[in-house]
């Protein structure tokens, strides 16, 4: 299904002539389907049984959102394939226009790409020639390896995302988004990716606290709600006969995924503190004043440099809801200003 490459414009973020699924392969690297009876959807209501039990390679959404499409792929990074959700606007490029790659990072332990309605602040930032990428990783609901620690290789591979998508979109804006825990993870990736690193950063809900602090935080404030805090269906890996293999998907509770998701070194590092060492330019930090996991008095404590924002919204919690997503959505417009 691929064609000749007649031209390199989509390359430098600009119009593209070629078909949609020839210039999101040379943007991404991923092969893509075309639309099909077999293949598309137009509701994100079921979304979720192609991609965290994918029976099918590529997905295609039409429909499901104004003037976006909506594709699902599969990446195969070091031997391990995980789901990517690609995300583009149907609308023409002006010629001119610089675009905007964003890299999403959904937040964990258990967390999933299946695109859905709660997407819609993500979706209404596309102009043409933009894509939302969101790639699984170690740590979400389609690559977690439990007890196994997933931080390492997870930053790796948001890494590694930054970097390909710098490689070949070379003059559009890269700006990562981090969820929560992805928060922590895009930081971290932003460090490792060195000189192709993300132009802006966009935290929403972050972990304030050190991991460690946290742990403490969250049993102290929340009791038995946090212990028993919803169950997160992984693979579960077991030694035999001196290999790890896995051996079944079974729940976890998310406080012990979370106690091992960070080898020794990354338990003890702070929100401040991952900022100051992931060399980001710019960057936009939105938490809720009733999110009681984050640690936003240590959000709150930050100084952002010229250049970065940060956003209280007074009626978030932790999660983004119908009731906030205008202020999100506002809040990031504000940072990354008009086109």
């Amino acid at each position: 299904m691929r064609r000749s490459l007649a031209t390199l414009a989509c390359l430098a973020g600009l119009s593209c002539t070629e078909t949609q699924a020839v210039t999101l392969e040379q943007r991404t690297g991923l092969e893509y389907c075309l639309a099909s009876a077999g293949n598309t959807q137009s509701s994100f209501a079921r979304s979720a049984l192609f991609v965290d039990q994918p029976r099918r390679t590529c997905m295609l959404w039409k429909g499901a959102f104004p003037e976006i499409e909506v594709w699902v792929t599969r990446s195969d990074f070091r031997g391990i394939a995980l789901p990517v959700a690609i995300a583009r606007s149907e609308k023409t490029a002006r010629t001119g226009d610089r675009a905007r790659i964003y890299l999403r990072i959904v937040g964990g332990p258990g967390g999933s790409i299946a695109p859905s309605d709660y997407d819609s602040p993500y979706l209404s930032l596309l102009h043409a020639g933009d894509l939302l990428v969101t790639p699984a990783y170690e740590g979400t609901v389609h690559g977690s390896l439990f007890p196994n620690e997933n931080f390492t290789a997870a930053s790796a591979r948001i890494a590694f995302w930054l970097r390909e998508l710098r490689r070949r979109n070379r003059h559009a804006e890269i700006i990562a988004i981090g969820e929560s825990l992805g928060a922590t993870l895009v930081l971290e990736a932003n460090r490792l990716a060195g000189t192709d690193r993300a132009d802006r950063i966009i935290l929403l809900s972050p972990l304030g606290y050190a991991p460690s602090a946290a742990e403490v935080n969250f049993s102290r404030l929340r009791g038995a709600e946090y212990r028993n805090d919803r169950a997160v269906t992984l693979r579960i890996l077991r030694p035999a006969q001196g290999a790890v293999v896995e051996a079944r998907w079974q729940s976890v509770l998310s406080t012990d995924l979370f106690k091992t998701f960070f080898p020794a070194g990354q338990r003890d590092v702070a929100l401040e503190q991952r900022l100051a060492q992931s060399g980001s330019g710019q960057y936009l930090v939105v938490y809720g004043a009733q999110d009681t996991i984050a640690g936003i008095d240590q959000i709150a404590a930050i100084g952002p440099p010229p250049g970065s924002l940060i956003r209280r919204v007074t009626n978030m919690g932790h999660t983004i809801d119908a009731a906030t997503r205008s202020a999100v959505t506002s809040a990031i417009n504000d940072f990354l200003g008009p086109r």
